[in-house]
């Protein structure tokens, strides 16, 4: 007799399903874990690198690839430098260039004036932000010839003895029209898509959502080194008046050794009367910005108030678009120097 029927029965033995236990008498037991069979489990969505606290709607993914940009034709008013390098625009949509020719010519017809800028800033430290109150920085704001300029700064009603806003903390300009110039103007060649409409200021508005690529960024944002990164946006244009009645903007692709990693800014514009005339003005704004790897987020609530006309001449610097981040540490100083030692003087013989 071979040996083969007793191998094909000890095979057969192995693969006979183990008896189950008996029934457990404690009803807390579950008992020995069962592997259920099925497909493999969904997938979550992968979690974004970045993401702070929003101060502005929903946006659109950025585009990867830079879009063929559109034709605006310059205002004389522009101070913009556009180099030869840069392509010819077409356009995309009529409402966008219209907007751009009413805001190159508010732009270069805006009249001095003075107004009142309040500008409340808020810190936290925990995800999600728990916003509180670090200050009040007041101003009285001059806006001269095209430019900004900044007196009698009290920080919490106190004067401020020397130095800028900026030297307070964060601190943002270009709100009366650089950042709108610059987004419309050919040479950031900004690429615009149509969203929808929405309501603003009780005025039916069209939203048109935009991304702007690094290279044809003029946008800075200043945290110890200054960048000018890539950004995405939503501007709301009111189809009648051809006017942007609120501008945003989101810096995306902060590089990766950069201390902050989330930059917001939202501008919105009202009707106000300077004298007998009825001017559309910024009338709020706020930022947002969050570092890199902690939980610190800063936060400012502006707003713009009292306007009044204003004549006088004032020497003032040029003022762009730009969004910074104070809480800089304080810069190392010389220790001072060692008196020098003291020389016995010699008398004189008499």
């Amino acid at each position: 007799m071979t040996m083969l029927p007793i191998v094909a029965l000890l095979l057969l033995y192995s693969q006979t399903p183990a008896q189950k236990p008996p029934p457990t008498t404690d009803p807390d037991d579950p008992g020995p874990p069962v592997v259920k069979r099925g497909g493999n489990a969904p997938r979550k969505a992968p979690v974004p690198a970045s993401k702070g606290p929003t101060i502005i709607t929903p946006l659109p993914p950025a585009a990867e690839e830079p879009a063929e940009p559109r034709r605006v034709e310059r205002s004389p008013s522009m101070d913009i430098d556009i180099s030869a390098s840069v392509p010819k625009l077409v356009v995309n949509d009529p409402l966008i260039d219209q907007a751009a020719s009413a805001a190159f010519e508010f732009d270069g017809t805006l009249p001095n004036f003075l107004c009142d800028e309040i500008v409340t800033r808020f810190m936290s430290d925990d995800k999600p932000p728990k916003w509180k109150k670090k200050d009040k920085v007041e101003v009285d704001l001059m806006y001269i010839n095209q430019k900004e300029d900044y007196r009698n700064v009290r920080v919490n009603g106190k004067p401020l003895k020397s130095g800028t806003p900026e030297d307070t903390g964060s601190w943002s300009t270009g709100d009366w029209g650089a950042t709108l110039v610059d987004i419309l103007h050919p040479a950031t060649a900004a690429v615009f898509k149509r969203r929808g409409k929405d309501r603003i200021v009780d005025i039916d508005c069209e939203v048109f959502d935009f991304t702007v690529q690094k290279s044809n960024s003029h946008w800075t944002v200043r945290y110890g080194n200054p960048i000018k990164p890539a950004y995405k946006g939503a501007i709301w244009v009111d189809p009648i008046s051809h006017r942007t009645l609120r501008t945003e903007m989101q810096a995306i692709k902060l590089p990766n050794d950069y201390e902050l990693d989330w930059v917001e800014q939202m501008t919105e514009y009202g009707w106000v009367k300077i004298g007998e005339e009825k001017l559309l003005l910024p009338v709020k704004s706020e930022n947002i910005a969050c570092w890199r790897y902690i939980t610190k987020c800063s936060r400012n609530e502006i707003e713009f108030k009292n306007y009044r006309k204003f004549s006088a001449e004032s020497t003032i610097s040029t003022t762009e678009s730009e969004i910074s981040f104070g809480d800089q540490p304080p810069a190392a100083t010389a220790p001072p120097k060692a008196p020098a030692p003291e020389t016995k003087k010699k008398k004189k013989n008499d």
